[in-house]
């Protein structure tokens, strides 16, 4: 399933013609939960280097003095990320030229990801005034978001993008990314704003993160398996049997046994869960133990 998944999502995916086999599992799925077919933000691993970008990630003792941390005669940004309920929102300050933006990126997008779209949106309204020979410094309180900037391989189409921008910034700026220990007042304003707000446009606005996919096909709205978690166990012994004593029930053939038993067999490592096949529902539902 989760090749499936990762095939889909870089374009490689060939089996959503076939109707026997593993392709089967994949394409129930879909139809099941349509997000498994958006467009996803991860993508080929790219070597893509960023020389021209200094990244600081100070000691919360360096920020005593503040000095050794802001530039005092740059421009400095900060960029904020957030997530209210299932919507995220992206902002930018502009300490020095007092610029406000707000961003609403839909139901979809992650923390991560507003932290990195808030820094990409920073580079290019940085572009627009075209600055030359300047120092500029982004200030954020993410440091996944400055690793995965920093980092010379790349899986993510936005961590990309992102990196593209700055190093188009820098190639005639110093273009610094510093990380703040407590970010932002205005900034996290601002990001939290775009979290209550409406995007502009369909969604998803950024391409779905990968862990995202897997956490809504098990959140996938089928009211047949809403019923059935919402009864007892014991209310549900008299369509399946006792979760571990299933092949005891006298009321299964012995093809649907075989099936029970493969299934009760693929117990989760991280967590005890049971994958059972209900005979007059015909649904796939998870029964914790």
């Amino acid at each position: 399933m989760r090749s499936d998944y990762r095939l889909t999502g870089l374009g490689h995916w060939i089996g959503e013609e076939q109707t026997t086999g593993h392709a089967t599992i994949w394409n129930k799925a879909t139809k099941n939960c349509p997000v498994l077919l958006m467009l996803q933000d991860s993508s080929e691993p790219t070597i893509c280097p960023s020389p021209k970008l200094g990244i600081q990630i100070p000691s919360r003792d360096d920020w005593d003095n503040i000095n050794n941390t802001i530039c005092q005669n740059g421009i400095i940004w900060f960029t904020d990320g957030s997530k209210i309920g299932d919507k995220a929102g992206a902002g930018v300050y502009g300490k020095t030229t007092r610029t406000k933006l707000s961003f609403a990126l839909g139901s979809y997008a992650s923390v991560f990801q507003a932290e990195i779209y808030a820094i990409l949106a920073c580079g290019i309204e940085n572009l627009k005034t075209a600055p030359k020979r300047r120092t500029i410094q982004i200030c954020t309180d993410s440091q996944a978001a400055l690793m995965a900037i920093e980092s010379s391989k790349v899986k993510s189409r936005l961590v990309l993008d992102c990196k593209k921008i700055l190093n188009d910034l820098a190639s005639c700026n110093r273009v610094i990314l510093t990380w703040v220990s407590r970010g932002n007042e205005e900034a996290d304003r601002l990001a939290r704003l775009g979290s209550i707000g409406y995007p502009i446009g369909p969604e998803p606005i950024l391409g779905v993160p990968y862990s995202m996919g897997g956490l809504n096909h098990e959140r996938a709205p089928k009211q047949g398996v809403r019923k059935i978690m919402a009864r007892s166990r014991r209310s549900l012994s008299d369509d399946a049997g006792p979760v571990k004593d299933v092949c005891d029930n006298d009321s299964y053939s012995e093809e649907e046994h075989k099936e029970l038993l493969k299934k009760i067999r693929k117990m989760s490592s991280r967590r005890n869960i049971y994958h059972l096949t209900l005979k007059h529902e015909k649904v796939d539902v998870m029964i914790a133990t």
